[in-house]
């Protein structure tokens, strides 16, 4: 899989420096900000795995797609679509770091520092403008994209409204993570379904098998195989925010501690942990003054509760599934294989 998606990301990459080039051309007369951001935008997108890229000409290749990049631009609109929204958590996660750099409103409130009142804040209102960038050229990359009829038209409708679904989605999220109330594995799973799970695996994937004019069947089961494997990776991202080190997830170690993020694994642990320790737990998610000691608190309740052990429990029954839907898929051996690859990946990744 690291082959095909380093494949993936070169043939991806190769159409964003075109695309960001004339971008920018275009861009220049209205000034030196309009420009850079672009710049900044193409840069973003290409120092990621672009995972969603690799799913989009994976779903094209599932449904018998002919050989050719008429699917890279929607490949690489999942690429700015990626960008835009990370590019927005961050700001509303507060996370000044991502992918091992300044958080694109952190990069802005640095350089603002001198000549601007409330740099933050503006760094801030920068970087929303920055994502809605990002969305509005993913837009006009698929548009672009050479389709036949009446295939185009249905993978536009589709990629439409799965990013309906990841706003919808987004908005579930920050809900949850403000809501002084316990939450459930129950409210979180259609999170990680809609803002997850669907926009980096579905989506894509059945975008391109839509473009390549596939049927329903393998459609339907690209789908579903996407959510299992959307569901695994971000489960995988939860246990690499509490256990992973800043060199692996890319962001300050303890970051969703800090944030009280919503998550399966937080929820079952404030569910498990018994007297003073769950007291102890409550103070610290969510409490962005904590330190190294009780980040290193978190982890062990999160081994000694058996929060850790069910949430990997939970994860293996997914695994299992998403095993049996891939061997159901009408698609070629070499798609199982790679999909199957992708499950092992994600659980290789990051330790």
């Amino acid at each position: 899989m690291k082959k095909y998606l380093a494949a993936s990301k070169e043939r991806t990459s190769a159409y964003l420096g075109r695309f960001f080039a004339a971008k920018e051309r275009e861009l220049a007369p209205i000034g030196p900000r309009a420009a850079a951001v672009a710049r900044d935008i193409h840069e973003f997108c290409t120092r990621g795995k672009m995972i969603r890229a690799a799913m989009t000409l994976l779903g094209w290749e599932a449904a018998g797609g002919t050989p050719g990049d008429a699917v890279v631009p929607v490949a690489a609109a999942m690429e700015m679509v990626h960008a835009g929204l990370l590019i927005h958590d961050d700001v509303m996660d507060r996370d000044d770091f991502r992918r091992g750099k300044p958080a694109f409103h952190r990069r802005y409130a640095d350089a603002l520092k001198t000549d601007t009142k409330e740099p933050r804040h503006t760094g801030e209102a920068l970087a929303i403008c920055a994502g809605d960038v990002a969305f509005f050229l993913a837009s006009e990359s698929v548009m672009a994209a050479a389709i036949p009829e009446p295939h185009g038209a249905a993978m536009r409708r589709t990629f439409f409204r799965e990013c309906v679904l990841v706003g919808v989605g987004q908005m579930d999220d920050v809900y949850l993570g403000a809501r002084l109330a316990p939450v459930s594995v129950a409210d979180i799973l259609p999170v990680y379904r809609y803002k997850t799970a669907r926009y980096t695996f579905s989506m894509p994937l059945i975008l391109g098998a839509i473009a390549a004019g596939g049927d329903a069947k393998i459609r339907d089961g690209l789908d579903a195989v996407g959510e299992k494997i959307g569901t695994l990776f971000q489960i995988k991202d939860d246990e690499l925010g509490l256990f992973g080190e800043e060199a692996d997830i890319g962001k300050p170690t303890g970051s969703d501690i800090r944030e009280g993020k919503k998550t399966i694994l937080f929820s079952l642990l404030a569910e498990m942990a018994q007297g003073k320790e769950r007291e102890q737990l409550m103070k610290t998610l969510g409490n962005p003054a904590i330190g190294p000691d009780d980040i290193t608190f978190v982890r062990e309740l999160a081994e000694k509760s058996g929060a850790l052990g069910e949430v990997r429990t939970q994860a293996a029954a997914i695994d299992r599934e998403s095993r049996e839907l891939i061997a159901a898929l009408t698609a070629g051996t070499e798609v199982k294989r790679l999909l199957n690859e992708l499950i092992d990946y994600n659980r290789d990744r990051g330790f």
